[in-house]
């Protein structure tokens, strides 16, 4: 009976061998035969890519998405109550196919190979789809998706200085701020989207706060609340292009801030006076002689300027007189430009900032100094011995006209001598007597024909 019962325990240990070595064999068959093919069960949307080594798979998933036209497919953007509809061709977007092959093939595998089977054993009563992988060209997605969307942008609106009080007082438009496109954003998003061939990927536009360049919060801090100073002088409008030349010099001071301590010239800020600009002939003074020249009329606007500065208590750096006397205001208050020759400079003085407006009307050209009075201050321009010296009168000899006989060719004009002065007081005490300049004027002769010929009458 022992006898017996051994034979059937080596029997059973000779099968048990012989299904080991079976089994040992299947597994080590499959373990080479699927070395480097998909398990299967592993689809990609329909496609089966199970059995298929890594090359295949890739040349079969190219083949099935140029079929189904992948490049045709659309992203949709929203951007709030838009939608902006976009190819991926338009987009840059590009199938990964070697990721999604990649990933098909890691299906079930990790760890030790033989618990792999367990994992099969499921996948293959349950299939499992791979998910779509993008590749995306980035400056082409930003280039596309800046063009469609630039609609959408905003520019950002700088705060400003306005005037109230009918121009004595100043108030602060606030500023918007301004939004930009995101593209890196939007792309980044995108790339994390589950994306499936069988529905409209969508996806939100994000967009980036723009500041202003100039806020409320900045202007707030320059302390522009009122007016200290103006001048204003007058001209005739018969001239043209006179009035054309004041309102271009006049327009380039316009705006203006100058900081505490801040110098400004005239030269800088207006530039050279060019018919490139669009200033035209008019009457100036050049030698001590009225002739046309381009820009006519723009020594007005320094000079206005002039005496708005003197009156705001500003340093003077740079300022001389006209070679002759000018109308539109009295002697001493005038000051002359002649680009890259003659400048007018002062600085901000001021504790404040300063804004310059100019107006410009049909008979008037007002300039007028904005920051925070200093309370208590008052600032008064007076001259001294001021001296008019009677034009000589200058003959032309013609003996078209009888001997003696004169006729008027030219009016004069009367010189001037003026020393000018600026006081300053402060809740009614002299705190500064500042000397300001002497000026000369010449003046210009009265011109005279004189007759040399035969003396008219009737003969006896």
């Amino acid at each position: 009976m022992q006898c017996s019962g051994n034979k059937k325990g080596k029997k059973r240990r000779v099968v048990l061998f012989i299904i080991c070595a079976l089994l040992a064999t299947v597994m080590i068959a499959d373990y080479f035969f699927y070395y480097n093919r998909i398990y299967p069960g592993v689809y990609f949307e329909e496609l089966s890519l199970g059995g298929q080594k890594k090359k295949d798979a890739v040349l079969q998933l190219e083949k099935y998405l140029q079929n189904l036209k992948f490049n045709q497919n659309i992203v949709a953007f929203t951007g709030g109550d838009e939608i902006i509809v976009k190819t991926f061709a338009e987009l840059g977007i590009k199938p990964d196919v070697t990721r999604i092959v990649n990933n098909a093939f890691n299906t079930a595998r990790g760890g030790f190979y033989f618990l792999n089977y367990f994992k099969r054993f499921f996948l293959a009563r349950k299939n499992k789809s791979v998910e779509l992988q993008l590749q995306i060209d980035y400056k082409k997605f930003t280039r596309s998706l800046q063009k469609a969307a630039a609609h959408l942008q905003r520019e950002p609106t700088n705060a400003k200085l306005v005037l109230a009080d009918e121009h004595k007082t100043v108030a602060i438009e606030p500023d918007v701020p301004g939004r930009r496109l995101d593209p890196a954003a939007t792309y980044q998003h995108l790339q994390k989207v589950n994306v499936s061939l069988s529905t409209t990927l969508v996806c939100p536009l994000f967009f980036r706060t723009q500041e202003a360049e100039i806020t409320a919060a900045q202007l707030e801090k320059l302390q522009i609340r009122e007016e200290i100073s103006s001048f204003t002088t007058y001209f005739t409008n018969h001239h043209q292009n006179r009035l054309q030349n004041i309102r271009l010099a006049a327009e380039a001071v316009d705006e203006t801030i100058l900081y505490p301590g801040e110098e400004f010239s005239f030269n800088q800020t207006v530039g050279d006076t060019t018919a490139e600009k669009g200033y035209l002939p008019a009457p100036v003074i050049v030698g001590g002689e009225i002739t046309e020249g381009l820009g006519g009329g723009v020594c007005q606007v320094s000079t206005t300027l002039y005496n708005a500065a003197l009156f705001a208590n500003l340093e003077i750096l740079e300022r001389r007189n006209h070679g002759l006397y000018v109308d539109y205001v009295p002697p001493g208050l005038d000051a002359t430009i002649a680009y890259g020759l003659i400048d007018l400079r002062f600085k901000n003085s001021h504790p404040y900032a300063i804004w310059i407006k100019t107006f410009v009307a049909t008979d008037k050209l007002t300039v007028s100094f904005f920051s925070t009075k200093i309370p208590g201050q008052k600032v008064e321009i007076y001259t001294t011995d001021v001296k008019k010296i009677s034009p000589p009168e200058k003959f032309i000899e013609t003996d078209n006209l009888p001997t003696g006989e004169r006729k008027l060719l030219a009016k004069g004009k009367a010189g001037y001598e003026a020393t000018v002065w600026r006081v300053v007081s402060l809740h009614g005490r002299e705190v500064k007597k500042e000397y300001l300049s002497q000026d000369v004027y010449k003046p210009v002769p009265v011109q005279y024909l004189l007759g040399t010929g035969v003396s008219s009458g009737k003969k006896e």
